[in-house]
């Protein structure tokens, strides 16, 4: 274990320079931002799809959606949090399943797959 930690042989100022220069060339920092941007761009979609889905199971659904709107208040800001809650209340008040949801659910699959790619391509 004493070895891994040794450097071997290198000093520090040689080893954070060859890491620097290795993590730019392996475009280290691009992957990374591909890979972030790709599903934060899914994960709208995503989310609209599923609260759309659970309001077409309406018994065991309203309690999937329930604790689902619960979880967001609990992680993220007020703002947000409530944000979503009436965009899940104007959903369950008049959308139907249609165009929207195909599109929604192709969005967040392209999304979602050049994500993947990213991840794997890294």
């Amino acid at each position: 274990m004493h070895e891994l930690w040794s450097l071997r042989g290198l000093s520090w100022r040689e080893w954070i320079s060859r890491t620097c220069r290795r993590s730019w060339g392996d475009e280290v920092f691009g992957q990374a931002a591909r890979l972030a941007f790709y599903y934060f761009l899914a994960m709208s979609p995503a989310v609209l799809l599923l609260l759309l889905l659970l309001k077409l199971f309406a018994g065991a659904g309203s309690e999937l959606r329930n604790a689902l709107l619960d979880s967001f208040q609990q992680i993220l800001p007020q703002e947000v949090s409530a944000l979503i809650a009436k965009t899940a209340g104007e959903l369950n008040s008049k959308a139907a399943v249609g165009p929207g949801a195909f599109w929604a659910a192709l969005g967040a699959g392209w999304a979602t797959v050049n994500g993947t790619w990213a991840m794997i391509a890294g």
